[in-house]
């Protein structure tokens, strides 16, 4: 027999050794179970392919309590192999006598799996407090932060879970520490009007101060946590904080378009004038995005509608840009400037000749632009009306612009 077929005949029987236990399971034959493993005690820690399964995850999934308690004897089992936890499984089921069994043999207590719950998290979540209280005396974390950053406590805060509470706080649990958001639990309860958790925990001595709430209130709404935001917004915290990492408030909802939100900050006073973090205004951001009702919030708010982004664009430009007419009108009343330069020299009419808008055209020829003036390469807008730039002259606008040019 060649060494191949040695090797081959080798891999065929791990293969059906590695079957043998889960099909037992299948149908029933726990004592077949026991008297395999008796002669074959290795096998105790095999995973089966199909399901990913430890055969011990396998029995706790099939509910055979008493046979897990028998593998969990057999000196050769492994309870921590590496990517799966038995007493996670345990505690999902509700099987806690043998999550504590599992305790007494070691079992990780800070076994980490991305997207999942921590071991004491799953056992607070069922409120097994006995249980609970094991996992700790192994040395559980109970301070631990998960990828958001949340605690157990800011968990349970949010959530209004007082019983869970209770028992963190019995167990010293930090009442101050922040998540990736920058708010604790205090923060946390309050916004979303666990007004009964709030009282325990500043009872506790947690700290409602005036870091962690504006903290709170420049990531909160980054992160989608829109209710948070507006009770945050009822202490009439500085809607004007900024943060290098996170856009300004106003940026924020401009950007996504929610007018409720943009309203109700302008109310409690936000600057109609702010930038994003790269210089452009907010209202070049609305002018841009064609949203009426914000441009005209803005202008009864007083802004400034020939601030510049940092290339030099105001909001005439950008209207002219984008082709929103209705919006241009209501910028020049407001004094929005038609011949503005920008950083390159070009005015709002030049754009609107590149782009070939005959409307825009005619609205700022009618409030005074003057297509003759020059940018930084000494192009006026009658250049950019034709050869290169749009193949034939545009006639119509030819028409409105030839009178200055003339």
């Amino acid at each position: 027999m060649t060494q191949e077929s040695i090797e081959k005949n080798k891999n065929n029987k791990e293969s059906k050794d590695n079957k043998i236990c889960f099909e037992y399971l299948e149908q029933g034959k726990i004592d077949k179970v026991l008297d395999y493993l008796g002669s074959n005690p290795d096998c105790v820690n095999q995973i089966d392919k199909k399901t990913n399964l430890t055969l011990i995850e396998f029995s706790i999934k099939k509910g055979y309590e008493n046979l897990v308690f028998k593998l969990l004897e057999i000196n050769q089992f492994d309870l921590n192999i590496q990517g799966h936890n038995p007493l996670r499984m345990a505690i999902e089921h509700g099987f806690t006598n043998l999550a504590e069994k599992m305790l007494s043999l070691n079992a990780n207590v800070n076994d980490y799996e991305e997207g999942k719950d921590s071991i004491l998290k799953l056992a607070l979540d069922s409120e097994y407090f006995a249980l609970a209280s094991k996992i700790i005396d192994k040395g559980a974390e109970i301070n631990a932060r998960d990828s958001r950053g949340w605690t157990l406590l800011i968990w349970a805060a949010f959530h209004g879970r007082l019983n869970i509470i209770d028992f963190l706080l019995n167990y010293k649990a930090n009442i101050n520490i922040c998540n990736n958001d920058g708010w604790n639990a205090l923060v946390g309860a309050y916004a979303t009007g666990k007004m009964t958790v709030v009282k325990k925990l500043e009872e506790s001595g947690a700290l409602f101060c005036d870091k962690y709430i504006k903290a709170a209130l420049i990531n909160s709404y980054a992160s989608g946590h829109r209710l948070i935001t507006k009770r945050l917004l009822e202490k009439n915290v500085d809607v004007n904080i900024r943060d290098i990492k996170v856009e300004p408030l106003l940026v924020q909802a401009a950007r996504k378009g929610d007018e409720e939100m943009f309203m109700l900050l302008l109310e409690k006073g936000a600057d109609p004038n702010t930038k994003d973090n790269e210089g452009t205004p907010v209202l070049n951001i609305v002018v841009k995005l064609n949203l009426v009702n914000m441009v005209d919030a803005l202008i009864e708010k007083g802004v400034d509608v020939n601030s510049t982004s940092s290339q030099g664009n105001n909001s005439v430009i950008i209207a002219s840009m984008f082709n929103v007419d209705k919006i241009l009108n209501k910028l020049i009343a407001s004094g929005g400037c038609v011949n503005f330069q920008n950083n390159k020299g070009n005015t709002p009419i030049i754009f609107a000749v590149i782009d070939q808008y005959v409307n825009i055209v005619e609205i700022l020829m009618k409030n005074g632009a003057n297509p003759s003036i020059s940018n930084d390469n000494n192009k006026t807008a009658y250049d950019f009306n034709r050869g290169d730039y749009v193949g034939i002259i545009n006639k119509q606008i030819e028409s409105l612009i030839r009178e200055t040019n003339d």
